[in-house]
């Protein structure tokens, strides 16, 4: 596999994210944190700048992880992934009641996108169903 791109905010250090290293900080550089973990041209590790905290795997693990999230990526691509930051928590660790929170609590600015996702036009149940136990697989946690 090969990936071509420019990556932002990268550092002798590693890649540099202005946050703090929350679960829906992480979701949102996932795939930027696996790649740098690949990179030989700085330390394979993401720092959040906000709380000091750093991120670093094994390039295998990197890798695999990686190979996973492109899988995420082309499924996503066709079925809309249910991955926002704001449901992340609750998705990747929680319940399906606690994603009807999350649901709830996480206010769109697309007028669309709330509709889309309003109480009436959304199944809960089956978004932690369909998506969940994948979700956790390309491994954000």
């Amino acid at each position: 596999m090969k990936i071509h791109g420019k990556i932002e905010n990268l550092s002798p250090e590693g890649l540099l994210v202005q946050s703090k290293s929350t679960l829906s900080e992480k979701v949102k550089v996932w795939p930027l944190m696996l790649i740098v973990s690949l990179l030989e041209v700085c330390k394979p590790q993401t720092v959040f700048l906000e709380d000091g905290k750093s991120v670093a795997f094994e390039r295998d693990e990197a890798k695999s992880a990686l190979i996973r999230y492109v899988e995420y990526y082309l499924r996503a691509a066709s079925d809309p992934s249910p991955l926002v930051p704001g449901w992340a928590t609750a998705l990747l660790q929680k319940s399906p009641n606690d994603l009807k929170k999350a649901q709830a609590a996480y206010g769109f600015t697309d007028p669309y996108v709330r509709w889309a996702t309003s109480d009436d036009n959304i199944d809960v149940e089956a978004i932690f169903r369909n998506w969940a136990k994948d979700l956790r697989q390309i491994g954000c946690l």
